[in-house]
């Protein structure tokens, strides 16, 4: 399954506030609805093609960067494993960054354990300020 740019800058530009788990369902229902196909940004859902409206700036410098390396569908992994953990190591480098390296606070904001994000943090060496 391929993705239009259009439909990958949506992609990049969505919040996922559901994380990781809203990411793997997403991928799931996009190959039931549309196996092979390409997508484009017509046939993503409407909270998607909110998120593609163009703000102020067309190069929202948080769309950009290791996002965007991530969900160019080029350079995903082959299997969905794979391509689960990139995505959570970008999410918890940018959280953590959101949060200025603290690590209690990312904790407060994902809903997870310190003790997990740690072990998770040091898996994917990740720093903190």
């Amino acid at each position: 399954m391929n993705f239009s740019p259009e439909a990958r800058k949506a992609l990049l530009a969505y919040a996922w506030p559901g994380n990781v788990r809203e990411l793997r369902n997403f991928m799931e229902r996009m190959l039931i609805l549309h196996g092979g196909a390409d997508v484009e940004l017509r046939l993503l859902p409407r909270e998607f093609q909110r998120a593609a409206a163009p703000p102020d700036s067309e190069n929202d410098s948080s769309a950009t960067g290791s996002a965007a390396g991530l969900l160019a569908m080029r350079a995903l992994p082959g299997d969905f494993k794979a391509a689960r953990s990139a995505f959570e190591a970008y999410f918890l480098a940018a959280k953590l960054k959101e949060c200025n390296g603290n690590i209690a606070r990312l904790a407060e904001v994902t809903g997870l354990e310190r003790s997990y994000l740690y072990r998770k943090l040091k898996a994917r060496n990740i720093h903190g300020a």
